[in-house]
Parts: structure tokens; sequence; C-alpha cells
């Protein structure tokens, strides 16, 4: 009997015992997953931060941004105040750093193919287009005492005080209104939000019909006091570092007058499986969609065992959070490695595909 009851008593022990290996087996087990995920999850966060996409912005930047007027040292892009010295920009920098076509000691560029190479090495792709925003008159009311001085009034940006009539030549798209679409995102400037559409312009691939385009639009002041905002947009592509940089220069001219100037230089990566290196990335992603697919199924299992309960803690939220910023992560960057990525396409598609790479490339480097 007293052996028996020794027996009796060992067992709650040895169940104690076997519960407490169970559960520290389980979490190591737990620690040894969530680790491979952390590490799994870091190779592809930092695995797309490219160092070239610094030096990529860093010579673009430098060659529309500094590049000076012609005798006039301090004129640039950044130091653009006036109509008369945007003009200059656009007649003068802006379009040599477009436009090469020669070698440094002026012999001609041969098997361009109908591109621009800018420095010889990106490929300027499909045509640049200027877009701008304008306001209309009597959007604002002159005090009566300065009516006799003046008459007319243009208030800042908003949809309301929009202008959509066409105006000067009314000929070409540059002097008729282009409907908003759907294609890229508003931008968000000093002194307003913009929308899409506007009067737009593509320049042509031979440099000195984009110089007639400049002079003809100054000439007939393509700009007037309505004017609010001025878009130039292009991308090129780097074949040596497979990358694309997408390029936005705004010119803004708010109701003070004066010009107000910004810029966008962003490198991302859309041909993304070239080398070994980007197939390992791919392998990594595989495994980054098994790890999701695990996750949701143990959350599916604490849903239905803990039912409403399930959500009384902090931390199960912060894992559905997960799951559901992973999740649309991999949808996103399906969407975007799916889109078709040659010349044609990008003359079609070119700023949704785009501007959705830059959103991405740029959610993904602090993604949880």
């Amino acid at each position: 009997m007293a052996e028996a009851s020794r027996w009796h008593l060992g067992t709650p022990k040895r169940k104690l015992r076997y519960r407490e290996d169970v559960e520290i087996r389980t979490t190591l087990q737990e620690l040894l997953l969530y680790s491979i995920f952390l590490i799994n999850l870091c190779i592809l966060t930092f695995g797309m931060v490219n160092p070239h996409m610094y030096y990529l912005n860093k010579v673009m930047s430098s060659l529309f941004l500094d590049t000076s007027v012609a005798g006039e040292e301090r004129t640039n892009f950044k130091s653009i105040r006036s109509i008369t010295d945007f003009w200059k920009f656009m007649e003068g920098p802006f379009l040599d750093g477009l436009y090469w076509d020669s070698w440094y000691n002026n012999e001609k560029l041969y098997d361009l193919k109908n591109s621009s190479r800018i420095y010889y090495e990106n490929i300027l792709l499909g045509l640049p287009r200027v877009r701008q925003l304008k306001v209309r008159n009597g959007t604002c009311k002159v005090y009566s005492f300065f009516r006799s001085l003046m008459d007319e009034c243009y208030d800042k940006y908003t949809s309301k005080n929009e202008d959509m009539a066409d105006f000067g030549l009314k000929q070409d798209t540059e002097w008729k209104y282009s409907s908003p679409g759907m294609n890229s995102p508003w931008h968000w400037g000093f002194v307003g939000v913009y929308q899409n559409g506007g009067y737009i312009f593509t320049l042509s691939k031979s440099k000195s019909e984009t110089l007639n385009k400049f002079i003809n639009l100054r000439m007939n002041s393509w700009i007037t006091r309505g004017t609010r905002v001025i878009f130039i947009d292009f991308s090129v592509y780097n074949a040596n570092v497979n990358l694309f940089c997408i390029i936005r220069l705004v010119a803004e001219f708010p109701a003070t007058g004066g010009i107000l100037t910004s810029w966008q230089f962003y490198s991302v990566k859309l041909l993304r499986y070239v080398s070994f290196y980007d197939y390992f990335i791919a392998s990594c992603e595989i495994i980054f969609c098994i790890f999701i697919i695990v996750f949701s199924i143990q959350e599916i299992k604490k849903l239905k065992e803990f039912k409403f309960a399930y959500f009384k803690s902090i931390w199960n939220w912060l894992e559905l959070l997960l799951l559901v910023v992973s999740i649309f992560s991999q949808i996103w960057l399906i969407e975007i490695t799916s889109e078709p990525t040659n010349e044609g396409a990008v003359k079609k598609k070119k700023s949704r595909i785009f501007y959705s790479s830059v959103i991405y490339s740029k959610s993904r480097k602090y993604q949880p």
C-alpha cells in the first residue's frame, strides 16, 4: 500500500515535469520558426536595397538640378524664381540633359535606335511629358479700392478653381484641357495638392523640334497668370545596374507670385529576376509566402478554439496586422512584376507601373 501510495503521489510531479518539457520544446520550436521568418524577412527587405540606387539618383539629380544656364552660373532648376528663368532652364540645361547624340569629342553616337542615351548609359524611355494646371480668373475678389488698378484675380489652386477651358492657340493638346485619369496619384506640393489632367504635351525625339516647341510656347504665352503648377515627367533605364529612374520636376506658381521648385528622383528595380542573386531573393519570397500560409492556419485554429476571446489579446491583433500587411505586400508585388516592361508598355502604362513600383519599394523598406 505504501508503495502504491508513493507511486500515486509521484504521478502529478511527472506529469508536471512532462508538461514543462512540452512547453519548453514548443517555445523553442516557435522561437526557431520566428527566427527563420525574421531572417528571411530581413533578407527580403534589405535585399531590395541596391547601393546603385543612390548613385543613379545622385547623377540624375546633379544633371537636371545643378546644371546652370550657359553664361548664368546662378540660374539652374533649384534657383528658378521667374517665368523667364523657367524658359531659360527648359531651353538650356533641361534640353541638353535630355538629348545626348554625340560623344565627348563631338563624334556622332551610332546605334541609338531612335532613343537618347543620357550620360551614354541611361536610355530615355518613351517621351518626356510636360503638364500644366491653371485656375480661372475671378476665383477671388479684388477689394473695391484697388479694382481700378487690377480687376483680375487668380486664387490658389483647388479642384473647384481649376480652369478647364481651351486657351491660346487652341490647336494642339498643350492648349486643350485633358480630363484627369486614374493612372497616377495626386501630387502634394508646397502650396497645394494637384490632381491629374490639365494641359499636356509630350516632347519630340528630336532636340531641334523640342526646342522649337518650347520657343513657340514661350512666344505664345503658354504660361499665364492663372498657371499654378507645371510637371515635367520622364524615366530612364540603366541596363548596367538594371534600374529604372523615375524623375519628376515640379515648378509651382503660387498666388503670391514667383516660382517654387521641387523634384522627385526614384530608382526602382522592375526587372526583378535577372541574376543568380535575384533568383535567391525569389526563393526567399516563396519561403515568405509559405510562412504566411502557416501563420494564417495557426491563427484560424486559435480563432476556432478561443472564438470571441481571441480578440481580447493585443498580441493576436498584432499578429493579424502582420498577416494582413504581408498578404497585401505580396499581392502588390505580383501585380507590379506581372506588368510588361518593354518600351511599348512603358509608353502606355508608365505612370501607373512606375509610381506603383515607387510606393511599393518605399513601403517594403519599412515593412514590419
